[in-house]
């Protein structure tokens, strides 16, 4: 509930410079207390707080609707961009929902983010929602040039259906400005999407779990204050996914696990303890089971975030190697992305001639080149079981390579 108190009409003039004057500013930080906290702050009598509890509930709750009403909230969806993957994902990416994609560094989750920033803006009849999307990025600004390539490259996307003028991106480097920008600019920036015929349908954050990197192991004053500003920035997303009918899209770091962490004491299993060890059970949510890394790795931010999200997907750089052929594959992973050096991604075993056609233009080489596969895995999603797929990154995007497991 992210209202302010002065968009209530509900509430008197001297009622709101009474919660104003007492640091309540906002729905939330009535609803959130009890009538006694707040007629303490604000020295008015129980009668009159509960007269505000009610007048507030009764202006900001709709009435009850029909099924019929109701059946299609959240239920629009946006290609990904390959068929095998919108397969995989229960028919591409649903909005009304918080999406979660985790991986390792040079996994491709940015890539598959700004794939998405493109794909959204599609027709209906091609798999798109004719929106446009908002860019949050923290650590380095959005990979303009990756844009263009997609643009060019993915044989779904062109410039007469996709535009740069409708991704809107900003830079942030703390959850200040994450918070502000969640709460007042989103709002803001989805009324004038609306009034220009494109309305807000992808919120993208890449990547959250950069803004809660602190050196050194965190103590609990800062593991409790995440936990704070977690649950706010997820209160914040839920309410802009259901009141604007968007799909949020949070990119996710991982932490490594090491064996032992969080074993029973004197070699007993949790089970014979009839005990819940964290630990143990995050395997279920935390991370796939079939997971190529070399060692141990789950998603960050804990069992906190993991509540908050409605699906998570966990991307893997496998370490095997696929020949790809007749088909320009990206060297490294897009300047702003989660780069690394572009000789070491791509090995061209082989280069036709130039075929030059009747017109006299030169066609693209045919090529053979080895590329790397990569995994991703729905860990956990409200719209379909756990699956995984091998995939590899092209100059035109994502492309899955296998059919779902």
């Amino acid at each position: 509930m992210d209202i302010s108190i002065s968009e209530l009409r509900s509430l008197s003039p001297v009622e709101k410079n009474r919660l104003y004057g007492s640091n309540i500013k906002f729905v939330a930080d009535v609803l959130l207390q009890t009538p006694e906290e707040i007629s303490r702050k604000t020295r008015l009598s129980k009668e009159e707080v509960e007269r505000i509890f009610d007048l507030i509930s009764t202006e900001i709750l709709s009435p009850p609707e029909t099924v019929f009403e109701t059946q299609s909230l959240g239920s629009e969806s946006f290609t990904t961009g390959d068929d095998g993957l919108d397969n995989m994902l229960g028919g591409g990416i649903r909005t009304g929902s918080v999406w979660e994609i985790s991986g390792e560094g040079a996994a491709g989750k940015t890539q598959l983010a700004l794939q998405l920033c493109l794909t959204v803006q599609l027709p209906v009849g091609k798999g798109g929602q004719e929106g446009s999307s908002c860019y949050i990025a923290s650590g380095s600004a959005i990979a303009t040039q990756r844009l263009e390539e997609l643009l060019q490259e993915h044989p779904q996307l062109s410039a007469d259906s996709c535009s740069f003028d409708h991704i809107h991106a900003c830079l942030i480097d703390n959850t200040k400005a994450l918070t502000y920008y969640l709460r007042e600019e989103v709002p803001s920036l989805a009324e004038r999407c609306a009034a220009d015929g494109k309305p807000l349908k992808l919120l993208v954050i890449d990547s959250l779990g950069s803004l809660f990197q602190w050196a050194g192991k965190a103590d609990t004053r800062q593991l409790v204050e995440r936990a704070k500003v977690l649950g706010e920035v997820a209160s914040l997303l839920h309410h802009l996914v259901s009141s604007l009918c968007l799909a949020a899209v949070v990119v996710n770091d991982v932490t490594a696990v090491f064996d032992g962490e969080g074993s029973v004491p004197n070699g007993s299993s949790s089970s014979d303890r009839h005990e819940l060890i964290y630990k143990e059970q995050s395997r279920w949510f935390n991370r796939p089971d079939d997971t190529f890394l070399d060692e141990k790795k789950d998603a960050s931010m804990g069992l906190v975030w993991a509540n908050q999200i409605n699906s998570r997907i966990f991307l893997t750089r496998t370490g095997r190697m696929k020949e790809w052929v007749d088909e320009p594959v990206t060297a490294a992973e897009p300047t702003g992305g989660e780069g690394e050096e572009r000789s070491s991604k791509r090995r061209r075993v082989d280069e036709a001639h130039h075929n030059i056609d009747g017109n006299g233009s030169v066609s693209r080489p045919s090529t053979r080149a080895s590329i790397l596969l990569r995994r991703i895995d729905v860990v956990f999603s409200a719209f379909g079981p756990p699956r995984s797929m091998d995939f590899v990154i092209t100059r035109a995007g994502i492309r899955t390579v296998n059919s779902a497991s």
